[in-house]
């Protein structure tokens, strides 16, 4: 099952932060290919296999998302420029999954918010790949398709 897509935790909560190790992340593109002027969507699906909820930050600079081409140039990371920037605390209950998505709009970044590379991105295979504190998550691949 996808599970659900995690409740915020607000920034006081008691709630434990989750172990190193006691999550395992599984990334993929909510589709194979996709066409000119629709957005890119990523799934993280989160499973907790612990016996205890916790929560995680899954914001813009804790869960990176990185794009990549196929001459493994960055071409978009969510910790470029993230806007709001702050932590993203969510909820994992105990034994179960949640799904964290991240829209890609389909434009360059690049760091600490200065202009990125003009021109569109254009057609081919791309790789998303996602870092996350005490994890390790293997990319997922996905197409532009042309027009």
């Amino acid at each position: 099952g996808g599970g659900s897509a995690g409740r915020p935790v607000p920034a006081g909560s008691t709630l434990p932060n989750c172990a190193p190790g006691a999550l395992k992340l599984t990334l993929r593109s909510a589709k194979v290919a996709y066409e000119p002027g629709e957005k890119p969507s990523f799934r993280l699906v989160v499973s907790n296999s612990s016996a205890t909820t916790c929560k995680a930050d899954f914001g813009p600079k804790a869960a990176v998302f990185t794009v990549t081409d196929a001459e493994d140039e960055s071409v978009w990371s969510t910790k470029d420029c993230p806007s709001p920037a702050g932590s993203r605390l969510l909820q994992v209950p105990a034994n179960s999954t949640i799904t964290h998505t991240v829209e890609w709009d389909r434009k360059r970044s690049a760091p600490n918010c200065a202009t990125p590379p003009a021109g569109a991105v254009g057609p081919g295979t791309y790789l998303v790949e996602a870092t996350f504190p005490g994890a390790t998550v293997l990319p997922a691949s996905f197409r532009l398709d042309k027009v």
